[in-house]
């Protein structure tokens, strides 16, 4: 049985790489036979969407109009990244995919994003409870799609360690660097977090990479260093660095449903992390083992006094949070996710 892929993004897409494209090198390579990924967006329309250009209603088309002509050759079985065709109801992608045992793989709760638009308030809800399987990323996805379909896996994203893996190890950058990285759709995370990394600049001397678009514009009040995001490149920059951080805004439902990715990246890197008391971050970080979790101002501070000042403190947090990565490791992911859907046939 080799089932279809249908991701969102190319492989440029951070959750799509790790959740589909990864994978399906990993099936590729166990079954002797290609598995293929088929993406709805464009490279090129993720590239503008990078480049803060916006949503594109003509990328929108060709996608519509790209996945549409591959209906009639899907595999049997598919696995699929939230949905096979943005704002098409319910009844018609379940009216394509009939006869088709189908996956729905969620990193995020995305279906916020449809709830002000009544005929697709219920979509996901819907292809969930006649799917084979929902794949979840986080606990509260686990919880809300079990109550609609029995059938559900709890499936963290997984990471590649063997680019974090490379001997020797190299060198930390000279001045102490607190790292974030994601995608330019998300900086707006970190900049909402400006109050608590200025503070953190007062009490502690430290410079900050941000590895996403090195045209981003630095975090107001602290010392900045802006770095292009790159597959090659990314296991080096984390691993010259000193501690990752996570911050995201209280109080918003969508931040809420996020998954940990970054912390785990982090992890994999041996870096100790600091991140918002928020969701799935109390589930993948260890608080006060591997990182710490932090919500007021203060906090983020304290936090990243104790990692830059305690160096025996700290060489015992980056050793716990690079042991802890192994959970996440991505041949253990594929092999519970092969197992999964090939038992589920």
């Amino acid at each position: 049985m080799i089932p279809g892929f249908y991701p969102r993004y190319s492989r440029n897409g951070a959750s799509s790489r790790h959740r589909f494209y990864d994978m399906a090198d990993l099936w590729t390579a166990a079954a002797g036979c290609e598995v293929r990924c088929r993406p709805f967006f464009s490279e090129r329309h993720l590239e503008k969407l990078y480049a803060g250009k916006g949503k594109s209603l003509a990328g929108l088309a060709a996608g519509w109009l790209r996945r549409l002509a591959e209906l009639p050759s899907m595999p049997d079985t598919a696995v699929i990244e939230y949905e096979l065709l943005p704002f098409f109801p319910a009844w018609f992608e379940r009216r394509a995919l009939r006869r088709r045992r189908y996956y729905l793989n969620f990193d995020d709760d995305v279906a916020l994003k449809y709830r002000r638009i009544p005929w697709l308030a219920r979509k996901y809800d819907r292809l969930a409870a006649h799917a084979s399987s929902v794949i979840c990323a986080n606990r509260m996805l686990l919880d809300r799609f079990r109550a609609i379909n029995p059938n559900v896996l709890l499936l963290p994203t997984a990471i590649d360690l063997a680019p974090f893996r490379s001997v020797p190890s190299p060198q930390k950058f000279d001045r102490f660097t607190v790292v974030w990285i994601g995608s330019p759709s998300t900086f707006g995370y970190l900049l909402n977090a400006a109050d608590k990394l200025r503070e953190m600049a007062q009490k502690n001397d430290f410079e900050l990479l941000v590895i996403a678009k090195a045209s981003l514009p630095p975090v107001p009040g602290v010392r900045c260093r802006m770095a292009d995001w790159s597959e090659p490149a990314e296991a080096e920059l984390l691993r010259r660095s000193h501690v990752g951080i996570m911050p995201l805004p209280e109080g918003d439902a969508f931040a809420a449903g996020k998954s940990a990715f970054k912390l785990i990246q982090y992890a994999a890197a041996g870096l100790p992390a600091i991140a918002s008391d928020i969701g799935e971050n109390r589930h993948v970080l260890r608080n006060g083992e591997t990182g710490f979790l932090a919500g007021t101002c203060g906090e983020w501070a304290d936090a990243l006094a104790k990692l830059a000042q305690d160096s025996a403190r700290y060489r015992k947090m980056a050793a716990a949070a690079l042991a802890e990565s192994e959970k996440y490791s991505l041949e253990a992911a594929f092999e519970k996710f092969r197992s999964f859907i090939s038992g589920n046939r």
